[in-house]
């Protein structure tokens, strides 16, 4: 009789479906604009360097042409513009304090945006259309597109369900 009773309570998981939530944080944010942010920072030393440069020249030599100060504030001026938008955007996007809902099935993940407990949006995504997947140490980043990706915390998870998501998306 025992062993019956663990047979037929024995959960199937390829039935089962796996439900996370995950807030939109200042932490997935950061992470997902990393490369943006790094890519702006350089944009700024190169412009500051040169403009540094200028400066220094500018001291030891008269009549220097204009064209090379222009040339070194031009990268200086869109990196910090950058920077600050990215900023700004992570600051407001935190601010919405809005929850992304995952529900793993057997071909999709069906994800609801809420906010104060009400859905403000929904997307049915297969797991055949996933751009890509990124893992790092705390979430998990399921790309849409190259620019767009949901964003799962995997401290929300079991470990079990963590390997079963990792599995339907094809992540090794």
């Amino acid at each position: 009789y025992l062993l019956w009773y663990i047979i037929e309570n024995k959960q199937d998981w390829s039935k089962k479906m796996i439900t996370v939530r995950t807030k939109i944080d200042e932490a997935s944010q950061k992470i997902l604009t990393k490369k943006i942010r790094v890519g702006s920072l350089i944009s700024m030393i190169i412009g500051i360097v040169g403009l540094l440069t200028y400066i220094i020249l500018s001291i030891n030599f008269e009549n220097l042409n204009l064209d090379f100060l222009l040339f070194f504030s031009v990268p200086f001026t869109i990196g910090l513009v950058l920077l600050i938008t990215i900023h700004k955007n992570i600051a407001k996007t935190a601010s919405y304090q809005w929850i992304n809902e995952y529900i793993f099935e057997k071909n999709a993940i069906h994800v609801s945006t809420i906010k104060n407990e009400d859905v403000i949006g929904t997307h049915k995504l297969y797991y055949k259309d996933i751009y890509k997947v990124k893992e790092y140490d705390d979430y998990l980043f399921i790309f849409i597109n190259k620019a767009n990706a949901y964003i799962l915390k995997k401290s929300n998870t079991t470990e079990l369900e963590l390997n079963k998501i990792k599995e339907l998306i094809n992540l090794k």
